[in-house]
């Protein structure tokens, strides 16, 4: 028991009933961490807030003024957990009843006995044993007509709890699928994400296509199944993407990638982009959606090879109309984009070793903050494409070039994060070029130069300014020469006519 609850169990309000509930409660029978705590009363909500405020150290707000909602924001920063109070309107066992699965459908009263929790149990629903039977069973029949995203939430609760769907739920679930749509498409995209998250999502994503969630919120991956590919795979394209999803879970586990290599990338893909969603779910969002395009650019040679010409470039174009729909943000739009957009680059670099560092610059220069992620994604496509085209040299030097320019960019290497050795506004003084988009183009070929090692000290800088500078000069006067030229001809034309 976490010190937030030790420090709450304990009577918190004179003359009413408390209790806790939801899946916090669920969370401590089973002995897993507790993100949250759920308290109900049939006393003064807003008193009981501020009880709880006093005995946690934490600050009390209201969420929502007419529900008579509290939150209380710990002072143990973000590893405590939060509280939220809420009034008690009916009888306990009632509004248990009206809780979406029986195992999110127990309470404690406050206080209780840590050491005889089933004992304390209110259990209107049979949620004990249902998490004895590692079963996830619904409430009654109308839980997800009252809110449809708690389809999706099925599956994520029972991946995040390696539970089972009791029969009659998954029944429903499959009933009610075509209602998911009608709900928010933040909650859906939160839910979906958390999925993602979590460990063997491939196989919870193909849960959820055979449940019909998936057509209901991705009707984009449909025209994916049955559809045939060249000899380089051995499945078709919704096949592949799960392998796909399968394989860049693996990289992070097995030998694909060199120990020191997963630890670093493992810690990279635990950090959030926009919070909650961390690089790790995005990079999976990504792999499902790496071949979306091919549907509409699936197309065959004279002799009968299959292809699907520029897929990558209109797939990144799909996912980022997809991302937008579901409100992702703008950061983590670009990252899905680029690493879609890139997913064959690194493939097609591995063929042409060695691979020169301003091939590799351009690369790191065009992935930008999605580096890691297009490198992982085209491995997984990579190792999830095993046709007789594919062969194991192909894929064993597609894996040393993409563990080559993770370990780059992982450690800071010039080549991937160039620095300029001076600033703008001094390179610009330095060598007479104004301020504007001339001097932006002056400071990328800087950068480019630093990365491939021709510049390194601020003095080669300016050598390499000026001659680009003069070289620029040249350019635009020559281009300028015909023009002249032609202006003067047309004049003298003009003169005899």
């Amino acid at each position: 028991m976490n010190a937030t609850l030790r420090a709450l169990n304990r009577p918190l309000l004179p003359g009413a009933r408390v209790y806790l509930v939801g899946g916090c409660v669920r969370d401590l029978l089973l002995g897993r961490p507790i993100k949250d705590l759920d308290l109900v009363t049939d006393g003064n909500p807003r008193r009981l807030a501020s009880a709880v405020a006093r005995r946690i150290g934490g600050a009390p707000f209201s969420l929502h003024a007419e529900l008579h909602a509290y939150r209380i924001a710990p002072r143990g920063g973000a590893a405590a957990p939060w509280v939220d109070v809420l009034p008690l309107t009916e009888a306990i066992e009632e509004d248990l009843r009206q809780r979406d699965f029986t195992i999110n459908a127990m309470a404690l009263p406050v206080p209780f006995d840590a050491t005889g929790l089933e004992r304390s149990l209110v259990d209107p629903c049979g949620g004990l044993a249902d998490l004895h039977a590692r079963r996830l069973r619904h409430t009654h029949p109308g839980i997800f007509i009252a809110d449809p995203v708690r389809l999706l939430r099925a599956v994520r609760i029972a991946a995040a709890l390696e539970f089972t769907l009791d029969p009659e739920t998954e029944a429903l679930v499959r009933r009610d699928a075509p209602l998911l749509p009608q709900s928010a498409v933040e909650r859906i995209r939160d839910e979906l994400f958390a999925l993602l998250a979590l460990p063997g999502s491939a196989m919870w994503v193909r849960r959820m296509d055979s449940l019909g969630l998936l057509s209901s919120i991705l009707p984009e991956t449909v025209a994916l199944k049955g559809l045939a590919q060249n000899a380089n795979h051995h499945l078709d394209v919704w096949e592949h993407t799960l392998e796909a999803m399968r394989q860049c879970e693996a990289l992070l586990a097995g030998p694909a990638l060199p120990e020191e290599l997963r630890a670093a990338v493992a810690e990279r893909l635990r950090q959030p982009l926009c919070a909650p969603r961390s690089r790790l779910a995005l990079l999976l969002f990504s792999v499902l959606l790496h071949d979306i395009a091919k549907p509409q650019t699936r197309g065959e040679t004279p002799e009968g090879i299959i292809t699907f010409a520029r897929h990558d470039s209109v797939g990144a174009e799909i996912a980022g109309a997809i991302c937008r729909r579901y409100r992702l943000s703008k950061r983590e739009t670009k990252l899905v984009v680029t690493a879609i957009g890139a997913h064959l680059q690194p493939g097609f670099l591995s063929v042409h070793e060695p691979v020169t560092p301003r091939k590799r610059y351009h690369f790191f220069r065009d992935t930008g903050d999605a580096a890691v992620e297009s490198l992982l994604l085209s491995l997984a496509d990579r190792l999830a494409a095993r046709g007789p085209w594919a062969t194991d040299a192909q894929v064993e030097r597609h894996r040393r070039f993409v563990a080559e320019m993770l370990r780059l960019t992982l450690e800071g290497a010039t080549v991937a994060h160039p620095v300029v050795p001076i600033g703008g506004r001094d390179l610009a003084e330095a060598v007479g070029c104004p301020q504007g988009p001339a001097l932006g183009e002056l400071l990328d070929a800087l950068k480019e130069a630093v990365a491939v090692g021709e510049v390194s000290t601020r003095g080669e800088a300016i050598l390499f300014a000026r001659g680009w500078v003069s070289s620029r000069r040249r350019r635009q006067r020559s281009e300028a020469s015909p023009a002249r030229g032609q202006d003067a001809s047309e004049q003298r034309r003009g003169s005899t006519d």
